[in-house]
């Protein structure tokens, strides 16, 4: 004898099936919003903006970057977004496709254009370099940022997105081919003073520390002085310039051993700032840097 489920319960259950398959095929939709990556591929155009001609120039000059060492995605699209979006999803389609050389290599480049849907002659474009590429010098903010407002611009003006695109890849490939900045490796021999220049910054030296001993001995001694002409006993701290240390009575118990970092000349580097590079949240394009803006 078989049961019957109620029809609450079929209700519920048919419910359940639903939602099941709507969020299977909203999960489905947001893994495809990029499409699939094809092996030796470089440019890709769902917006049907290129020509032929123009995708297998723009491959030739992607795989002259890849070549340089930046595994190289160009996509454009029709979207309509501002700067600020467009950076943030070329660091997504670059964590999404994976663009580096192996896995942590942190190595890639990314240009992406949100072309607007009714005016592909505008839209936003945003260059992302790998974490790599932006702290070794070749690539951080500041050089994205210029090659957009520089070669790119100058094309997007007259609608040739082509043109922008290829002046963009030509710049970043030159720019890979220079050898990185170089640094000082530790223990490298040091210039050295001659003779009569190290016998001239010594009695430089000298004359500095006697010019200063004697400024606080005329200090010291004015201060005894002037206590001695009062009958009271000399305050020696009276001397020293309250001035460098705000807050603080210099007759006081807390003057003694008080360290000068509350000077008020004194200046503290500020190291709250940035690198010169902004970053994703990780994969392909944590500590990645990036340029571009609206056209």
């Amino acid at each position: 004898m078989s049961r019957r489920r109620s029809p609450v319960r079929q209700a519920l259950l048919a419910a359940g099936l639903a939602l099941a398959a709507l969020g299977l095929a909203a999960t489905t939709a947001l893994a495809d919003d990029w499409g699939q990556r094809a092996a030796g591929r470089h440019v890709y155009d769902p917006a049907g903006v290129l020509t032929a001609a123009q995708v297998t120039d723009l491959e030739a000059s992607a795989a002259a970057v890849d070549r340089a060492g930046a595994p190289t995605v160009v996509y454009l699209r029709r979207k309509d977004a501002d700067d600020a979006t467009t950076r943030a999803d070329a660091r997504a389609l670059m964590d999404a496709w994976a663009v580096e050389s192996a896995a942590g290599a942190k190595d890639g480049f990314v240009l992406l254009f949100n072309l607007r849907p009714t005016d592909t002659k505008h839209g936003s474009a945003a260059l992302v370099a790998g974490e790599r590429h932006a702290t070794d010098g070749l690539l951080p903010d500041s050089r994205l940022q210029e090659i957009y407002d520089g070669p790119m611009k100058s094309h997007l003006a007259t609608g040739d997105l082509a043109g922008a695109v290829s002046a963009a890849l030509a710049d970043v490939a030159d720019d890979l081919a220079r050898p990185a900045p170089a640094e000082t490796p530790a223990g490298a021999p040091q210039p050295s003073l001659s003779p009569g220049g190290v016998a001239a910054s010594l009695l430089g030296a000298a004359l500095l520390i006697s010019m200063i001993f004697l400024g606080r001995l005329a200090l010291v001694s004015g201060g005894a002085l002037r206590s001695g002409l009062r009958g009271g006993t000399p305050d020696w701290t009276r001397n020293r310039p309250s001035r460098y240390y705000p807050g603080v009575d210099p007759n006081s118990d807390a003057f003694i051993g008080y360290t000068p970092d509350a000077d008020a000349g004194s200046s503290v580097p500020d190291t709250s700032g940035g690198g010169g590079f902004t970053g994703g949240d990780g994969g392909a394009s944590s500590g990645s840097s990036s340029g571009g803006g609206s056209f």
